[in-house]
């Protein structure tokens, strides 16, 4: 077994920083799943932009896609519906303007 308590003592900076947020941010839920906060460097933050038109284009594919093959929607709409379930997503309160948000879309990569 590994001594998971021994550190390296050749961390760069950064490495270490990570380790750090890693320990200080991980936790086991009430199903006994691992989770880490998403460590985000703040000046990387507001570089991303305006991501809502990115977003939105990326969503008008997936639904042009879904006019095609009505089957993937339904796979689709059930792999998001689980994940929800699972709570690994949750659905997002309407927008504030005070507010800034990032949005993030994903599609599935169809086995065809």
């Amino acid at each position: 077994m590994d001594d998971i308590s021994a550190r390296p003592d050749n961390y760069t900076i950064e490495e270490d920083i990570c380790e750090r947020h890693f320990l200080d941010n991980m936790s086991q839920n009430s199903q006994s799943r691992y989770t880490v906060k998403l460590s985000i460097k703040g000046q990387m933050l507001n570089n991303i932009g305006d991501s809502r038109e990115s977003a939105l284009k990326r969503l008008r594919g997936i639904e042009r896609r879904f006019k095609h093959d009505p089957t993937l929607k339904i796979q689709y709409a059930a792999f998001l519906d689980e994940y929800l379930s699972l709570g690994h997503m949750r659905r997002m309160e309407p927008l504030l303007r005070k507010k800034q948000y990032h949005f993030i879309f994903s599609t599935i990569a169809s086995s065809k």
